[in-house]
């Protein structure tokens, strides 16, 4: 067999060079025309370089932004899944120690004493609930439990109520327990603080994820669920007219609460709306950038097509004459 020479050599490599800057002018061509989009910049003026650029950068903010709407959005949803769910475990108790025919025989004492703490286990672990992880009564502590458990909350209120406590002491202590400062704070909440910034959503608009268990409107529900409960941790035993009493009045209270979680309900819908606001004008921004992205960087199929064609046959060339000089047939190269 001859060999080579080296004009031969230098020209099998002009030719493999041109081969590969052929099929990869293919390949962006080919994407091009499938995508709608141009691959690179080339052929494009600073300034639309510039302004692809600052598009580009508004629409990953856009993107930020929107994921903020979806987290926010979570988390009020969640919050109001919650308080319905609160209000269908409060309004029975409200029902039966709100009428005094339902305390009327002392043996019914114990029963609604049971049915309110079973209630305050309830709202307890409603107040503990989670979306996708995240604690949504709990402030910056988003992986934690808002509260402690039922039985540790109760302990801990028993231990401050003192030995021979009649009906007025035993709610003013559950008061002072529960209010801003007291004993609540330090061995009941265990989330974070309140959310001090807002989440952004962009031109200004934010919503700031403030509600934590240590909402007015909780401390007085888990103060009245609390109270009535206390009868089934010994307190005010042996006096059942007392025990009447206290249960009647966390019922009369019970009812104020219910109107407070309302409020809370409110609340939450209207940052629900303002959320909605919110989004839409995101949604309709990330649009129009997306839209100007297309037009700025969108290719002509018609020409980007007859680019590919003409690329297509140059290849075409390049194997005739890679077969000529080699010998060899087109399908034996490939």
């Amino acid at each position: 067999m001859k060999p080579l020479a080296l004009g031969d050599m230098a020209r099998t490599a002009q030719i493999q060079r041109q081969s590969v800057r052929a099929r990869q002018e293919i390949a962006v061509l080919q994407q091009e025309l499938a995508t709608g989009r141009a691959a690179s910049s080339k052929g494009r003026s600073g300034a639309e370089i510039a302004l692809i650029s600052g598009l580009e950068r508004a629409r990953a903010s856009h993107d930020a932004l929107m994921a903020n709407a979806a987290m926010v959005g979570s988390v009020l949803d969640g919050q109001e899944r919650a308080l319905a769910a609160i209000i269908a475990t409060i309004e029975p108790r409200m029902e039966e120690l709100g009428q005094p025919e339902f305390l009327r025989a002392d043996s019914a004492l114990s029963g609604a004493a049971a049915r309110s703490e079973d209630a305050l286990r309830d709202v307890v672990a409603i107040l503990n609930s989670a979306v996708a992880g995240r604690s949504i009564f709990a402030g910056s502590a988003h992986d934690a439990p808002a509260l402690v458990e039922a039985d540790t909350l109760l302990d801990a209120l028993v231990a401050q109520i003192p030995p021979g406590a009649d009906r007025d002491s035993v709610m003013q202590v559950v008061s002072d327990w529960f209010a801003p400062g007291g004993g609540f704070d330090d061995a009941g909440y265990q989330g974070g603080p309140a959310a001090a910034a807002a989440v952004p959503l962009g031109e200004g608009a934010g919503l700031r994820l403030d509600l934590t268990a240590q909402h007015g409107a909780f401390r007085d529900l888990l103060a009245n669920l609390a109270g009535a409960a206390l009868i089934r941790r010994g307190v005010l035993a042996g006096e059942p007219a007392q025990q009447r009493e206290l249960l009647a009045q966390t019922g009369q209270q019970l009812t104020q609460t219910h109107a407070g979680i309302g409020q809370v309900q409110t609340l939450i819908g209207m940052r629900q709306a303002q959320l909605d606001t919110a989004t839409a004008r995101l949604a309709a921004a990330k649009s129009a950038t997306d839209i100007a992205l297309s037009e700025l960087r969108g290719v002509d199929p018609f020409k980007t097509a007859s680019e590919l064609q003409a690329g297509i046959a140059r290849l075409e060339q390049i194997y005739l004459v890679t077969a000529r000089l080699s010998r060899l047939s087109l399908s034996e190269y490939l």
